[in-house]
């Protein structure tokens, strides 16, 4: 497969960047794209914030309406606790990317698997001993600034649709 990365909370442009980059990837190669993501958002395991004060973007239904629309061809939701928070990054390679027998593993700049400084796309090719590609999408700017689910967030906070809806790249719906 191709692997694309990600927690994909919207699916907004930045992470379409990285879809489009798997697809383009996997069409190439002739291979299924998968995109792994998680059931919680990391900031409640890593930064102990309430489940209940996390507003997501797009809960799980929508998600997997978006990520099809997207040309993703399996969806896998990892079941995010703190103990596989813990796992060490070779343990998270060897068992999550190479153990789903990702031949190209994509993902955003900023993607981490686990510590921050020592987990993320720069020392991913250290933990991937020439098992699998990588390749790491770039940082998507709008108007100066990252497109990000908290930027997108913030604009729905502040009645800004018109914002919200172009970071996304489609217009956003909740149900």
């Amino acid at each position: 497969i191709v692997l694309a990365l990600g927690f994909f909370d919207g699916v907004h442009r930045g992470h379409q960047a990285v879809i489009v980059a798997a697809r383009a990837e996997a069409d190439k190669r002739g291979l299924p794209l998968a995109v792994m993501t998680f059931d919680v958002h990391p900031a409640i395991i890593y930064r102990g914030v309430p489940a209940s004060s996390v507003k997501h973007l797009s809960p799980r239904p929508r998600k997997i309406e978006l990520m099809a629309h997207f040309g993703v061809d399996l969806l896998y939701f990892i079941h995010f606790t703190p103990a596989f928070s813990k796992l060490p990054p070779q343990a998270f390679v060897d068992q999550y990317l190479v153990g789903m027998n990702a031949a190209v593993v994509v993902a955003g700049f900023d993607y981490t698997y686990g510590k921050r400084d020592v987990a993320n796309m720069v020392t991913l090719p250290e933990y991937a001993k020439g098992r699998f590609e990588m390749i790491t999408v770039p940082k998507t700017v709008d108007a100066g600034q990252k497109v990000s689910s908290t930027r997108i967030r913030k604009a729905l906070d502040e009645g800004d649709v018109d914002l919200a809806n172009h970071l996304l790249g489609y217009p956003y719906q909740t149900s």
